[in-house]
C-alpha cells in the first residue's frame, strides 16, 4: 500500500456517535470491497448496528448513502459472493462479544440489489 493514493471517500458523513473522537473497538470493521455487474460495492460490519452497504459506478465518484442491510448486534467480517447466475450470498462472522465467539460463520442469501438479507441464516463454520 505504499504507492496507493486516496481517490475519494465512500462515506461522506462522520458517524454522530463518535462526536469527532477516535474510539477503539467501535464503528465499522473490515470492509469488503468488490466489483460486480458494473458497480463497486462495499459491505461492512458495525458490531453495534449490523451489516452496512454502499455502492458506486466509479470508486472516485459519488457513492450511494450507506444503509443497513441487516440490523443486529455483533455482525462483522462481511463478504459478498456472487454466483454465476447473479445470486448474492453474504458471509458474516458473528458474534464478536468475547474470546472464542468470533469463530462462527453463517451464510445468508441476499436480495439482488444488495439491500437486505433473505431467509434464515445457515451455519457454515463452527470452529469451537
Amino acid at each position: 500500500m505504499v504507492n496507493w493514493k486516496i481517490i475519494g471517500h465512500a462515506i461522506q458523513k462522520q458517524d454522530e456517535r463518535f462526536d469527532g473522537r477516535v474510539l477503539p473497538g467501535y464503528g465499522i470493521w473490515a470492509p469488503s470491497i468488490r466489483y460486480h455487474d458494473g458497480w463497486f460495492w462495499i459491505f461492512v460490519g458495525d458490531p453495534d448496528v449490523g451489516i452496512l452497504m454502499t455502492k458506486a459506478k466509479d470508486p472516485a465518484g459519488l457513492w450511494e448513502p450507506i444503509h443497513i442491510v441487516q440490523a443486529a448486534k455483533g455482525l462483522i467480517d462481511t463478504s459478498p459472493l456472487w454466483d454465476d447466475d447473479g445470486r448474492r450470498i453474504s458471509f458474516t462472522h458473528t458474534p464478536t462479544a468475547g474470546p472464542g465467539e468470533a469463530n462462527i460463520a453463517v451464510v445468508n442469501r441476499m436480495s439482488p440489489d444488495g439491500t437486505k438479507l433473505i431467509g434464515d441464516e445457515v451455519l457454515a463454520i463452527d470452529d469451537e
